[in-house]
């Protein structure tokens, strides 16, 4: 899968609370994409941990 620069704009830095937010909606509901969403929020937040990683260490180069 091919994921847009987090610093790219936008409002990636959003993405975690909406997809929280969804998640606890499938939990409470019973929703079957609880299965696919869990994993989805930890790769953002893994994807996003990354990119903070990346781009705050390359400031300390700088």
């Amino acid at each position: 899968m091919c994921w847009p620069s987090v610093t790219g704009g936008g409002r990636w830095s959003e993405a975690p609370s909406l997809l929280e937010q969804v998640v606890e909606l499938d939990r409470k509901y019973g929703v079957p994409r609880l299965d696919k969403n869990v994993p989805r929020l930890a790769a953002l937040r893994a994807r996003m941990a990354e990119d903070d990683n990346r781009h705050s260490s390359l400031g300390a180069y700088s």
